[in-house]
C-alpha cells in the first residue's frame, strides 16, 4: 500500500487525505511538508481524488505528488512577511 511506500514526513498527511478520499468521497490537497531530497529540502504536498467504482470493488484513489521548491524560500518569505508586518506600523 503506498502508506508504507511514502517518506516519513508525508504520512500523516496521507493518510488524512486518504480518510477524505475513501470515507467522505472527497478530493482532498495537503499542505506543503519540507521534504530530504539528497540532503536539501523540498516543498511537497498531495493531491489525492477518490476514483469511481463498481459495487463490491476495491476503492482506489489518486495520488498526485506536487514539488515546488527549496523549503529555505518558504522560509524566507515568512520570515520577511513578518519583518514587513512588524515594521508597517
Amino acid at each position: 500500500m503506498i502508506t508504507e511506500l511514502v517518506r516519513s514526513e508525508l504520512a500523516e498527511e496521507l493518510r488524512s487525505g486518504l480518510h477524505r478520499a475513501f470515507e467522505l468521497r472527497e478530493p482532498s490537497l495537503s499542505a506543503f511538508v519540507p521534504v530530504r531530497f539528497n540532503g536539501t529540502a523540498q516543498l511537497v504536498a498531495m493531491l489525492i481524488q477518490p476514483r469511481s467504482r463498481e459495487d463490491g470493488q476495491r476503492q482506489y484513489a489518486m495520488v498526485t505528488f506536487l514539488e515546488a521548491g527549496k523549503a529555505d524560500l518558504l522560509r524566507r518569505a515568512r520570515r520577511e512577511q513578518r519583518f514587513a508586518r512588524a515594521h508597517a506600523a
